[in-house]
């Protein structure tokens, strides 16, 4: 069974804790929270909803609802509480001014006792309230994050590497259209090559007699290994 793992700042993606939050305001905050009124969550994303709520200041360490969650549920007070958040758990981040470079944003959630993926959503959390509140931060730290997918998920960038494009001769040879090639030597020398690539399915009857009458002539050369004499193809076109 998944725990709720301590932490001094929120982890939870952000669609997922606005979801929650909705999903509170549409069934009523209870007295005491408990991860089963998340049941539509896996175990391991309940657990983390509820270390994130905790370590907002929604709950206390018996779970019980503190009056900062009620103002997070309600759409019309949720800004102002998110603001709350920011200047109160945030301190250390908003301090660090308009040139802090990436490693110190980093550095301060380590401050916090984070690490691993904890670290990385800890700080894809805060960038998402930072959006939603209009905080501007260093440019050091926007150059070191993504722009904002549709689903409302920041990640932090990761450096890709271009491959400049090569032409490389493909071994592969081409497939062969369909049909054959039939080649004959010439008694006086040379060779008569011919190669076909037809559907005879598709052809007229005119083409159909010519062609065949190409293959006929070709095989009549390679069998009597030569041309046939004028008299002979005479009587042959007359039989025809």
């Amino acid at each position: 069974m998944a725990r709720e793992a301590s932490a001094e700042v929120a982890y939870a993606p952000w669609s997922t804790f606005n979801t929650a939050l909705d999903t509170l305001r549409e069934h009523g905050l209870p007295t005491k929270l408990h991860r089963s009124v998340f049941k539509g969550q896996s175990g391991g994303t309940q657990a983390v909803l509820m270390a994130s709520f905790k370590a907002l200041g929604g709950i206390n360490e018996t779970n019980e609802v503190q009056p900062i969650l009620h103002r997070l549920v309600d759409p019309a007070q949720r800004k102002a509480a998110l603001q709350e958040i920011a200047d109160t758990k945030y301190q250390a981040v908003l301090a660090l001014g308009p040139t802090a470079t990436m490693n110190e944003f980093d550095q301060v959630f380590r401050d916090y006792g984070l690490g691993g993926a904890t670290h990385r959503k800890a700080k894809v959390f805060f960038l998402k309230l930072a959006e939603e509140l209009g905080i501007k931060l260093s440019s050091y730290i926007m150059r070191g994050t993504t722009s904002t997918p549709t689903n409302g998920t920041v990640t932090p960038k990761t450096r890709t590497t271009r491959r400049r494009k090569t032409t490389v001769d493909d071994p592969t040879p081409p497939p062969s259209a369909k049909g054959s090639t039939k080649t004959i030597a010439l008694t006086s020398g040379g060779e008569v090559t011919l190669t076909v690539t037809i559907d005879p399915m598709q052809l007229s009857d005119e083409d159909q007699e010519w062609v065949f009458g190409l293959i006929k002539q070709l095989r009549a050369y390679e069998k009597s290994g030569g041309p046939p004499s004028q008299a002979a193809a005479d009587d042959g076109a007359a039989e025809s």
